[in-house]
């Protein structure tokens, strides 16, 4: 079997790292999948390159596994909401008919006069 796609790691500017070498496009899109989601958890951020031969095909980065991982409406109950934690109620932003006055309870003056 021929082993025609080439997987690279790279840190920032540093030096590309080869670190697998597979038979089809599809197991290496995987294990740079799986790559990913492991350097995630790590919170490591390393971008990975699919090489077809020695021409670049995709560089993958950890955005491309934030969009490609996308929860549905079936992943999502985990306990997270997705709904924000503060609700105002109505009474802050009810409009107002026209001469109502900005507090409906009257200030008492002050007695500084005295």
């Amino acid at each position: 079997m021929m082993l025609l796609y080439k997987v690279a790691q790279k840190y920032g500017r540093g030096p590309e790292k080869l670190i697998a070498q597979c038979g089809t496009k599809e197991d290496a899109i995987l294990l740079i999948e799986v790559k990913l989601a492991e350097d995630q958890r790590r919170k490591d951020n390393p971008d990975y390159a699919l090489y077809e031969g020695t021409d670049l095909v995709e560089v993958y980065s950890q955005a491309h596994l934030s969009t490609a991982t996308e929860p549905t409406d079936s992943n999502q109950g985990q306990g997270r909401s997705s709904t924000q934690s503060f609700s105002p109620t109505p009474f802050n932003t009810a409009p107002r008919p026209s001469g109502m006055p900005h507090s409906w309870l009257k200030d008492e003056p002050d007695d500084k006069k005295k």
